[in-house]
Parts: structure tokens; sequence; C-alpha cells
């Protein structure tokens, strides 16, 4: 709280006329951490920023220059951010215009700086609320601000989603059926925005419930990449016992997410972790097991990274629940397993196992798919002396010869250097 104060009090240095508004507001009501602040001014949302960033040593540049919004990074101040955009009109007419009841308040900076108390006296300090958002949060309830929140911005519909199951609400009646029918207005909303809100709610600790009310209000074509039904006809809604059944997968695939902790957390698009991109393959694979994997992936605008792990992944879950099924196999099998999975091999054993309802997956082919990830061992043999074993001269047969010697050292065949020069003379014997 107090670097919140500290915050405050420069920004009101620099623009007297300077709130506080939506979601950190909220969180400093809840008590939650506040990672990021979001400011209103009524004057250059640039100077301001520049402002703020030159008391605190930190950076600012245009986040999103038509809509004036400037982004502030303080390195040195816990990397807090903060965003700074112009009121649109009237402090009442900005609040107005936002989405939930609960992201709709104001706190002017003045009211921040002077606020008493260790957890920071807020009664005191000035909250605009217009829309009934303080007793909302009080009772623990989503709504829209207005009846045209949602159609204003489709988008709301997935975001209102992932408040309710992030802060445990309800929805209020009339939401909720507002909510079912704006869905197919998403059909409006570009596929990056709904990726990035998506992927937010697949980063909640357990976004399993979230998941399973996104299907049943019909947002399966859209989180789909428009793999599970068209974005641009009626909402789709798969069948509750598939739901059931997906939610059940999606738990079971939390719990063995702990196997690979490090792995997961890797960003293969900067901000979204492939734990994310894990259970959203799942999803596509419980709602649209003969999909295009590829398309699906562009449909929901994915990285070139991303769509290769995911289409890896799902690619060989054939392979997958076939050496499940005759587990223990050979390491050869493993090894080949490995090879066509890359760079999603790990995904691949968990979707693959999933499907087959095995839990948890074998675990020895588990890490050692993560060992093969953290680099295959060093050649026992080299190329050039692979051809002055078998007198052959530069070309594909050498490299034939390299990845059969590979898998009979995955077999535990071949050992060592001269147990490699011995196998691949009897083998060139035999054949």
């Amino acid at each position: 709280m107090d670097l919140i104060r500290q915050l405050a009090s420069r920004l009101a240095e620099h623009c007297p006329e300077a709130y506080l508004v939506g979601g950190c507001v909220r969180d400093l009501l809840r008590g939650d951490p506040v990672k990021d602040l979001d400011v209103a001014v009524n004057a250059d949302p640039f100077r301001v920023g520049k402002s703020l960033a030159d008391a605190l040593r930190g950076h600012v540049f245009w986040l999103d220059q038509d809509e004036g919004v400037v982004r502030v990074i303080l390195p040195h101040h816990e990397r807090l951010q903060v965003d700074v955009c112009r009121l649109r009109g009237t402090l009442a007419r900005d609040l107005s215009e936002r989405d939930l009841t609960i992201n709709a308040l104001a706190l002017p900076v003045a009211g921040v700086s002077r606020a008493a108390g260790p957890a920071g006296d807020f009664d005191s300090a000035g909250i605009t609320d217009l829309c009934g958002g303080r007793e909302d949060l009080r009772r623990g309830v989503i709504r829209f601000v207005s009846p045209e929140s949602p159609v204003r911005d489709p988008l709301r519909v997935l975001r209102a989603l992932r408040f309710r199951w992030k802060l445990g609400f309800e929805f209020d009646p009339a939401t909720r059926v507002l909510l079912e029918t704006c869905v197919p207005r998403l059909a409006s909303v570009s596929a990056e925005r709904i990726r990035d809100e998506w992927f937010q709610l697949l980063m909640l600790p357990d976004p399993v419930p979230a998941v399973v009310e996104c299907l049943h209000v019909g947002l399966a074509p859209w989180i789909t990449g428009g793999a599970a039904g068209s974005m641009t006809g009626p909402a789709v809604r798969p069948g509750a016992e598939g739901i059931n059944h997906l939610a059940a997968q999606l738990t079971c695939l939390l719990e063995w997410t702990a196997v690979a902790p490090a792995l997961l957390a890797e960003e293969p698009s900067q901000g979204r972790k492939r734990r994310e991109l894990l259970l959203w393959t799942a999803v596509l694979q419980g709602v649209a097991p003969d999909c295009d994997v590829a398309e699906a992936c562009r449909g929901l605008a994915l990285s070139s990274d991303e769509r290769k792990i995911a289409s890896k992944a799902l690619g060989a879950g054939e392979m997958v629940r076939d050496l499940c099924r005759r587990w223990p196999v050979a390491g050869k099998d493993r090894l080949r397993l490995f090879q066509a999975a890359a760079p999603g091999e790990v995904e691949a054993i968990l979707l693959g196992a999933l499907a087959l309802g095995r839990a948890p997956a074998p675990a020895e082919m588990l890490q050692e798919a993560l060992s093969h990830r953290s680099g295959p061992p060093a050649p026992l043999l080299t190329g050039q002396q692979i051809m002055e074993t078998l007198g052959l001269r530069p070309g594909p047969q050498v490299g034939r010869w390299m990845r059969a010697l590979e898998e009979a050292r995955a077999d535990g065949d071949v050992l060592t250097p001269d147990g490699a020069l011995q196998w691949l003379t009897e083998q060139a014997r035999s054949r």
C-alpha cells in the first residue's frame, strides 16, 4: 500500500484530475495484491506517463496510440506496471462505458495519498461508484454495467466468465441471460483478442469449472479457433455427457502437470505458457478430435511455435496410445515417438495417455521424454567413422546407419564407441 500511495502522490503532482480506475480499485477494496494500476487522466496521457517514469526511474511507451493508452514500467518498484489513458469524456461517462460494475470504480489519486491506516481507509478517499460495484463486490455478484456493455464489446462475454471464476462470484440473473444472448456477437471480435482473454482464463489455478461453463454457454467455436463449429452461426453447445467427461480429463491433466513444471512454464509466445497451451490442446482433443489442428491454431491466431507443439502433440496421439497399450516397449519405439512428436513429446504423452483413461501416464516414458528434450547424448560414432568403417561415401546411407545405431543404443544393445563399431560391422555383414 505504501508504494501505491507513493505513485498516487506523484500522479497528483503532475495531474490533479487523475483517477485509479477499474481492476486495481477492485483489488484494493478486496485487499488483493495489486500488480497493475490503471489511471485515467484529464490530460495528455503520454506527458503524465513520462513524468511518472522520470520521477521513479521507469520507462514509458505507447501501448495503444489510437486509443490513447500509455504504459509505464517501473522495474525498481516491484516491477509494477501503470497504464495511463485519457478519460472518455467525463468520469461518469468513462465509468458507464466499462464492462462490469465491479470494474466501474474510480479512486481520485489525491484521495489515495490522504488515505489513513496501514491498509488504506478508502471510505474517506472519495471512491466514485455510480453502478453499484461496491455492493456487488460485497455480495459476490458479476453484473454488466448496462445491457449495452457486451453489445459494445462482445469480448466482455468471455471476460465476465473469467472474472466469475477468478473471484468465485455468481452471475446476476439478468447478466447470465444477456451473456448467452451475446455469444454469437463474438464473430465480430478479432482472434487475437479472443486468444488473449481465453488464455488468461486458462491461467486460473483451476480453470476446469470456467472451461465447463464456457462450453455450456456455447463458446466452443471461438475457444477452439473454429474447430468445434461455425463462428458465424448459432451458439454451439457440446452434450452434457461430453462436457463432464472432458472436465474429468482436464482435472486429471492438471494433476499430471506436476511432472514437468519447468517445461510447462516455458513461453512459446510471450505471455502464453505451455501449461495453457496443453490445456487448450486437451479441450481441442475433447470437443473436436478430428479437426485440423494447424487450422484451429491459425483460427485462434496462435504462433508458429505454438502450432508446432500442438500439432505434433495431437498428431502423435495414436503412437502414444499404441505404446501405452503395449507398455513396456522397446527403447527404439520410445525414441521414434520422441523424434516424431518433438517439440511436443511431453504433451503428446500426457494427451495420449489421457485419451486412454490411463492415470498417470507411464512415468518412465515421461521422464525419458524430458531427458530427451534436454538434449540427446552425443553420437557414439561420427559420420566420418561410419564411412571409414563401412567404406561408404557421403550420402543418405550414412544417415540411415546413424539412426539405426541410435535406435540400437536406445534398446541397450550398444553402450560404448567400441561396441558401436562391433555392432556396425556385424550388421553390415548380415545385410
